[in-house]
């Protein structure tokens, strides 16, 4: 019988994981979409302005793809980085 409590339990952690798992990798699809929209959008500034703004972009997406989700939180200087030139 423990076993059988034990299987289940393990079995319903591995499901929850993926779930959120899933969702993380949801959210950071939806903010990668976000920043090549706004990559495409700075076209109507000037060339300074649009190609230090992309430059940012580019930097922030290549942290994010460096490290795993568990170390998200290194790709925060180049956010902010970012958000404060736009």
């Amino acid at each position: 019988m423990a076993a059988f409590l034990f299987g289940v339990l393990l079995a319903f952690t591995i499901v929850r994981t993926r779930e959120r798992l899933a969702l993380v990798q949801n959210l950071v699809a939806k903010g990668n979409s976000s920043l090549f929209s706004v990559h495409h959008a700075v076209a109507i500034f000037g060339d300074d302005d649009r190609d230090n703004l992309r430059r940012l972009i580019d930097e922030h997406l290549t942290d994010q793809i460096d490290d795993r989700f568990v170390d998200y939180y290194r790709a925060t200087p180049s956010f902010l980085r970012l958000t404060d030139a736009v």
